[in-house]
């Protein structure tokens, strides 16, 4: 059994760090005096809409159409891009990562399915017990941070769960698709039509700075291609803490096309945070578990009649406790 994460911002902010980008725009990009003038105007545009700004790779796509060249692209993007990536190397949580903490993270990583409704966890489990001979978790982070590697105190080798038993589990790898702040930096949006300025998308050298998936290719570092094999070859795949939106569509693609070629050989669950539902307007609940799994298929770009058939393998964990910091 391979049991696989993705890991987004969620993770780090249910850590209590303030790695939010309304974190960072707050406390390290405000307009300073010695600003260029391109600089001033995209830290104005942020300041009038923090809202909008809150998706900064999607809305700095948006922003290029304010841009009239690669001269002037590499100003704001240069800036912007440093100085996310002193603010990140800066955060830490405030929590004390002892043995009972990485035991529980463990735990529930193993399990993941227990954070689902009965039916559902009855459905998913007879899978983990088809695939029992051995269990694999490893992880795709999607964070500048190495905050699971110090949870898990995690060098590179695998960490063996419990005494091993019949069947023996081990957490296995992490993967950080976006790099480091000082390693392999990477920002930007999903595809070229996220770029609003029409006439960059004609420009490589841009298009290469800017759309992720090509950046990750062009650099041959292979994190790209390592962490499509973590999906190829996972039953469960987790996503936690992610908006599940457009900046990393290509992963929803791929997530999508795996669940089609592997009908019923894997299992997609979401956990998703979201205001509190009362527990008597169980209808309510089912409507906004919908509407998260319905995003999730309108990002694939699957056709209908392959959307409707996968969707009975797409399971949505609505405000569990998983990875709960007590």
């Amino acid at each position: 059994m391979n049991i696989l994460f993705l890991l987004g911002n969620g993770f780090d902010r249910n850590l209590k760090m303030e790695t939010a980008y309304e974190h960072f725009y707050k406390n390290a990009y405000q307009i300073q005096p010695d600003d260029n003038d391109l600089i001033k105007n995209l830290k104005l545009a942020i300041k009038n809409d923090v809202v909008t700004w809150a998706d900064l790779e999607l809305a700095l796509g948006k922003h290029t159409k304010e841009l009239k060249s690669r001269a002037e692209f590499d100003i704001v993007f240069d800036d912007i891009r440093d100085k996310l990536s002193a603010y990140m190397s800066e955060q830490k949580s405030p929590y004390t990562f002892d043995d009972s903490i990485k035991e529980k993270f463990l735990n529930n990583m193993l399990f993941p399915y227990q954070f689902l409704t009965e039916g559902d966890k009855n459905t998913v489990s007879q899978l983990a017990i088809k695939n029992q001979n051995q269990t694999s978790i490893s992880a795709i982070s999607f964070n500048y941070t190495n905050s699971l590697e110090k949870i898990l105190d995690y060098n590179n080798e695998d960490i063996k769960i419990g005494d091993g038993g019949k069947f023996p589990c081990y957490f296995s790898k992490i993967e950080h698709i976006h790099g480091f702040p000082n390693e392999r930096f990477v920002l930007g949006v999903d595809n070229i039509e996220q770029i609003a300025n029409e006439a960059f998308r004609n420009d490589e050298e841009i298009v290469l700075s800017f759309v992720k998936p090509r950046l990750n290719k062009e650099a041959k570092h292979l994190v790209d291609v390592r962490c499509k094999k973590m999906i190829d070859d996972a039953q469960i795949i987790c996503i936690f803490g992610m908006s599940v939106g457009q900046t990393d569509k290509t992963w929803w693609q791929y997530i999508g096309n795996r669940l089609q070629k592997g009908v019923g050989s894997l299992r997609l669950i979401i956990f998703w945070k979201d205001k509190e539902i009362s527990p008597k307007y169980i209808d309510k609940k089912l409507r906004a578990e919908n509407e998260v799994r319905e995003n999730f298929l309108f990002m694939t770009s699957l056709a209908d009649n392959i959307k409707k058939n996968i969707s009975q393998y797409i399971y949505i964990a609505y405000n569990t406790k998983i990875f709960k910091m007590d």
